[in-house]
């Protein structure tokens, strides 16, 4: 397993492009800021002032005035703002990177450039507000991400495919000893199942049964004529992928069985009157009992290794995936640590033999359809329960504890309905709209963070 170590953020969702606006302002020694009616006051002065010098550390901020509808007040052509998008390569980053947005076609009311004093010699205003922008539209607009869990993503996907390699003479024998039982078994109580069916497999027309409930019976009993058919096959020599078999999934490790996928309609379960699913899984739940109970102990504990690391691949997916969020340094670096530690358990060997851990755990029935990974849909038979003292046990916990910090450390909560924050850069000279886009808030203030770059 390799180390799960080094740099890896959890994605943040953006809308906009500010890297684009911070080269755009780099090209200015000075700005003037005009906000909107919400971002006044003495913090809100130092937080306009830190926004710029984040994204451009040599263009002073000369002055700040307030607008009603920022944006609205310089355009000449009122009404909804240009939302066009247009995407473009940036360095090394693909074409599907920041959203960008056309600014070619802004017409500017430039009356505000008679009033130089409220420019105070800046080169640029940098316009900033909430956006005059239907909500519906806004939630259309792409958006992408910042930052990305490829790096332990991948080393976690090595280590799993080294177990899986591992792992193969176990899970090759274990399911050669199932399959061999299985079809002794099946081919000794096949036949009497069989025989209760076979007054349902003849055809018949409706009128001959007195009422709906007999016809519905047959048609019930057709239906598993059908679906028994593959074990027919299997005991006359054929293929038999009912077998029952070994499956790892993130919750542990289970013996299960995959069933054919003809159509029972769901109420013959109640309304046939023999329960011919039942007896048929009966068969496999007997065969990969005893089987079950002769699996070694050391290698049923490094299948559960494999199904701890597909615990952490699925917290790893969940707090991997885009969203709304804002972390500070200390958050991130408190998971990365966390990560590293549930690496090292992963890395941890795994005795051979009845160890400690490949004592600590029983197998259970517990019956219940799941998807198991590379199978699809499949009838569990019976679940490894893992001991409160397994490392398996230690290391799912701990995956569930990072999934945690991610969610209780996320700073800046926003709701669906919140409007985006509109930013724009007008050059003074030329009253060029050099710049413009739509924002998550979050993405421009939240706290004491600097801007999402």
């Amino acid at each position: 397993m390799p180390a799960l170590v080094g740099e890896w953020t959890p994605p943040s969702l953006s809308a906009g492009n500010l890297p684009e606006l911070s080269a755009a302002l780099r090209r200015h020694e000075a700005v003037a800021v005009m906000h909107g009616p919400g971002m006044g006051g003495m913090t809100w002065q130092k937080r306009l002032n830190d926004f710029v010098r984040t994204l451009s550390p040599q263009t002073a901020v000369l002055a700040q005035a307030s607008g009603d509808r920022v944006l609205g007040e310089l355009m000449r052509l009122r009404g909804e703002l240009p939302i066009q998008q247009q995407v473009t390569p940036d360095g090394g980053r693909d074409i599907f990177g920041r959203p960008t947005y056309v600014v070619e076609n802004i017409a500017l009311n430039t009356t505000w450039l008679d009033n130089p004093q409220r420019m105070a010699g800046a080169g640029a205003v940098l316009v900033l507000g909430e956006a005059d922008l239907a909500l519906g539209e806004w939630r259309q607009l792409r958006s992408a991400s910042v930052g990305g869990c490829e790096a332990p993503m991948q080393a976690l996907a090595q280590g799993q495919t080294a177990i899986r390699e591992q792992m193969q003479p176990f899970v090759l024998h274990a399911d050669s000893a199932l399959a061999n039982n299985y079809r002794s078994e099946l081919a000794r109580r096949l036949p009497a199942i069989s025989r209760k069916l076979n007054p349902f497999r003849r055809d018949v027309e409706r009128h001959q049964f007195d009422g709906n409930s007999q016809w519905e019976v047959h048609q019930c009993g057709q239906a598993y004529v059908e679906w028994l058919a593959p074990f027919e096959q299997c005991v006359a020599g054929g293929e038999c992928p009912m077998a029952p078999r070994v499956v790892v999934d993130a919750v542990g490790v289970a013996i299960a069985s995959a069933e054919p996928s003809t159509y029972v309609p769901a109420t013959c379960s109640d309304q046939f009157p023999l329960d011919v699913t039942g007896e048929v899984r009966a068969v496999a739940r007997d065969v990969a009992l005893p089987v079950s109970r002769e699996l070694d102990r050391g290698w049923l504990a490094f299948a559960d290794r494999l199904a701890a690391a597909a615990a952490v691949e699925d917290t790893l997916e969940q707090i991997c995936t885009p969203v709304r969020r804002r972390l500070d340094a200390t958050a991130i670096g408190t998971a990365r640590q966390q990560l590293a530690t549930i690496g090292q358990q992963l890395a941890a060997p795994v005795a051979p033999g009845v160890g400690p851990e490949g004592s600590s755990g029983e197998w259970i029935v517990q019956e219940a359809p799941f998807r198991a990974p590379g199978v699809g849909a499949i009838q569990q038979l019976l679940r490894w329960q893992r001991g409160p003292d397994a490392d398996s046990t230690r290391i799912a916990a701990a995956a569930v504890e990072l999934r945690d910090t991610i969610a209780q450390q996320n700073q800046c909560l926003a709701g669906n309905d919140q409007r985006p924050l509109v930013a724009a850069l007008v050059d003074v000279g030329s009253s060029k709209v050099e710049f413009m886009g739509f924002f998550f808030a979050e993405e421009l203030f939240c706290n004491d963070l600097p801007p999402l770059l």
